[in-house]
């Protein structure tokens, strides 16, 4: 038995909804962001120009789409889509201060 984050009740750990309050629970360990969508965040850089971009949007739609289901994963990939954007903005200023 858990309880619902949600609502407090008491449900059985094998639910797929709580009968309380309708929240949704998926399999246990699937609220884990895997390692194929991290790296595929970080290879979006190498797209010349709109890389940075295209990870802030990327991960942004994947935080929405996660958040009400998986609130770790959606956690975990906004927190990595804003780092690897950190990143190509700092790479873009070493490369043009080279030049």
């Amino acid at each position: 038995m858990m309880f619902c984050r949600n609502c407090g009740k008491q449900i059985a750990r094998e639910a797929v909804f709580c009968p309380g309050c309708g929240t949704k629970y998926g399999p246990v360990g699937e609220d884990k962001l895997s390692g194929g969508t991290i790296l595929i965040l970080w290879l979006l850089l190498l797209v010349p120009f709109v890389g940075g971009i295209l990870v802030v949007f990327v991960s942004s739609i994947l935080y929405y789409v996660w958040k009400g289901s998986y609130p770790k994963k959606a956690k975990a990939v906004n927190l990595h889509g804003w780092l690897v954007f950190l990143v190509g903005i700092l790479l873009w200023i070493i490369l043009f201060q080279l030049r």
